[in-house]
């Protein structure tokens, strides 16, 4: 997860296919433990995809 936020100044800079695999690398994680930290940053990564795909229905 480090390496997305040392490349991208924020989740609309990863692109698409970078951003499904940080999403499926964050649900890894909380699938070993809850930290409060993971869950918002797996919050905000769903949140950037569902704006995503908003944006092409439109």
């Amino acid at each position: 997860m480090k390496r997305f936020f040392s490349r991208f100044r924020s989740l609309s800079d990863v692109p698409a296919s970078d951003l499904e695999l940080l999403s499926e690398r964050i649900t890894l994680a909380l699938d070993l433990g809850h930290e409060p930290h993971v869950s918002a940053l797996h919050a905000a990564v769903r949140h950037e995809l569902r704006n995503r795909e908003s944006a092409l229905d439109d």
